[in-house]
């Protein structure tokens, strides 16, 4: 099809898309554009995709030991998965393997206009076993061998040598393992692990790529994108005032350069058809609404993104990524999260993650406030994405994303919600500074949800920030002093470690950051490495 052909086919998908996803007939929409679009999708991944290729070895397939492997795990539509997602959806990206004994997954969602609480995870094993049979059998062969290359990373690590590249692998691999049941990629990325580790030295993965990336040694999209968002908005936040100019444009966005192309694809990744594709689209949908959300919303971002090569991100762009998320919020969760199509119905869940992103970088600016504020503070026991809990307990990262949310929301709460809230957080802020983090201010480490210990630290420290501990000003749900005995002490203890970490990692170094920006606002001026104290 040649380039007008391709515009008009484009015009014309997208002026139906405009009367089909009203908010009366939005779900019969999505089910009409999955069914019609599939072809004109692939195309356009394949015509604009920049992948590396993962290295040639030999592929190793554990389904050689399970008797009459069914031709199920691997016949169905070429490229019918335009993304690459989480099975198990109460794990982060980069997790690792749960527990065998394991909290059934529960989720506050909207079946046939009604609310109820599902098990999600059980929901989405049946999808996936409608599509492969032996599914469990199959993730259970390659989760063992994960773990294995888990182990020799590790042991590599501890030996002094930070292998950027394998460790990015084994995320991709945990996607493609929770999210997928592509078992011949799967293999193919666990061979390439292994290969990978055999290089000691991986300082390359960490330097921009010709495609405008940080995300060498990722191979699915998503993860480039989502691997180089830190970077970018570390350097926005540095300079005289003008972009930075990237040593390579940032042509990774050139996939979804118009919105005729990106609202179709959002869509896509927003309903999973699991039984039909074999992917769960929930981490990616995540993952590049977490991107897009910070790129479009992020004024100096923004602007960074629009002098290195994304000059088609306009206003008009921007409006139109604001009206999907407008029309995918759910008016009776209030809430966003992923839509499953099971049975001929459409099951739409609330997730944590992606509400977080919808909301904090619009600063609030978002409808069906109420609805938002009763599902956040109903979801508390359930099981993250779905609820605030990872096996069971609190966690930094997921406090951190709630806090903000009733901050946020604060305004159009009643009497009564403020007073749950406020008991929540005090009881996070107890949870905090008694269970995650030492007397001698070091953040304890969960290697089942972080990807780091970087991210341990920021998240730790976010979360304080966020409910106030050091800065009265931002202490919006209490005023007790007694809660913040012993602040000015922490932060210097917390620092002290992060002043070590932050060289080689750059989640460390926003937490210093933050951690300087908040302790200075009590009269405490941290110190730099050799004493003297931060500049602004």
């Amino acid at each position: 099809m040649g380039s007008t052909g391709a515009s008009g086919y484009v015009g014309r998908h997208i002026l139906c898309l405009r009367e089909i996803f009203s908010k009366r007939v939005m779900i019969v929409g999505v089910v009409a554009v999955a069914a019609i679009s599939d072809a004109w999708m692939i195309c356009c991944a394949l015509a604009q995709s920049v992948g590396t290729p993962l290295p040639t070895v030999e592929v190793y397939r554990p389904e050689r030991a399970i008797p009459q492997y069914p031709a199920s795990g691997l016949s169905r539509e070429t490229g019918a998965s335009f993304p690459e997602p989480d099975v198990d959806g109460a794990a982060p990206r980069g997790s690792a393997r749960l527990r065998a004994v394991r909290e059934a997954l529960q989720a506050m969602a909207i079946r046939r206009g009604a609310l109820e609480q599902l098990d999600v995870r059980a929901l989405i094993t049946r999808e996936f076993e409608r599509y492969d049979p032996a599914y469990l059998p199959h993730k259970a062969l390659r989760e063992k061998r994960l773990d294995a290359l888990k182990l020799k990373l590790v042991s590599s690590e501890k030996g002094g040598k930070a292998l950027a590249c394998s460790r990015r692998m084994i995320i991709e691999a945990e996607w493609l393992l929770k999210y997928t049941a592509q078992w011949p990629k799967v293999d193919q990325q666990l061979a390439a692990i292994e290969h990978s580790l055999r290089t000691k030295d991986q300082g390359f993965a960490l330097r921009q790529a010709p495609d405008g990336s940080w995300g060498t040694c990722y191979h699915a999209w998503f993860e480039k994108i989502a691997g180089t968002v830190d970077i970018l908005g570390d350097l926005s936040m540095s300079g005289d005032g003008r972009p930075a100019s990237l040593q390579y444009p940032f042509n990774m966005l050139r996939r979804i350069d118009s919105s005729q192309v990106l609202i179709p694809y959002l869509y896509r990744l927003q309903l999973s058809q699991i039984a039909k594709t074999g992917v769960y689209e929930r981490e990616e949908m995540n993952a590049v609404e977490g991107a897009l959300s910070q790129f479009l919303f992020k004024e100096k971002l923004r602007t960074l993104l629009q002098a290195n090569g994304a000059a088609f991100i306009d206003q008009a762009y921007v409006d139109a990524y604001r009206r999907f998320l407008d029309d995918t919020q759910d008016p009776l969760l209030g809430c966003w999260g992923p839509w499953i199509m099971s049975g001929g119905e459409i099951i739409r869940a609330a997730d944590l993650s992606q509400t977080y992103h919808a909301v904090a970088y619009r600063e609030g600016a978002v409808n069906h406030w109420p609805q938002i504020i009763k599902t956040t503070l109903g979801i508390k026991g359930l099981q993250y994405p779905f609820g605030w809990r990872h096996h069971g307990q609190y966690n930094n990262h997921n406090n951190y994303d709630v806090v903000r949310i009733l901050r946020l929301g604060w305004p159009y709460m009643t009497s009564a919600e403020i007073e749950q809230a406020r008991t929540e957080i005090r009881a996070m802020l107890k949870w905090a500074l008694s269970e995650s983090v030492t007397p001698d201010g070091q953040f304890r480490d969960d290697p089942s949800f972080y990807d780091s210990v970087g991210e341990v630290y920021y998240y730790g420290v976010s979360f304080l920030v966020e409910a106030g501990y050091w800065n009265k000003d931002g202490r919006f749900w209490d005023d007790d002093p007694t809660h913040y005995a012993g602040a000015e002490d922490l932060c210097r203890k917390i620092r002290s470690h992060l002043v070590k970490l932050q060289p080689n990692s750059i989640t460390a170094r926003h937490a210093l950051t933050r951690l300087d920006q908040s302790c200075r606002a009590v009269g405490n001026p941290p110190r730099g490495k050799r004493g003297e104290p931060i500049q602004d």
